[in-house]
């Protein structure tokens, strides 16, 4: 018993520093995942948004081809005609 072993919890220490190694890697491979999944929100969001630009201006465009396809030239005197019955001209007079 009285031997001295100059070696003795080597494997201790090893083992030890092993598994410190591994939770780094686990924490590194987390946080990546974290950050892949927050790009991943972000690119979604984008989509989503040119999407709906992309769409409202499909909608506008056909919208407008079909107010001149159905005559907006007809319309557009009678607008101007109203708006100028609600004017109270002789406020704007000298």
């Amino acid at each position: 018993m009285g031997r001295c072993h100059p070696h003795r919890g080597f494997a201790l220490l090893v083992v030890l520093l092993l598994t410190l190694l591994m939770a780094g890697l686990a924490s590194a491979m987390l946080i990546t995942a974290q950050a892949d999944l927050q790009v991943a929100g972000y690119e979604r969001g984008a989509s989503l948004a040119r999407y709906a630009a992309e769409s409202g201006y499909t909608y506008a465009a056909s919208w407008i081809t079909g107010q001149i396809r159905s005559g907006i030239s007809d319309v557009l005197p009678r607008l101007a005609a109203d708006n100028l019955d609600c004017l109270d001209l002789q406020t704007h007079l000298p």
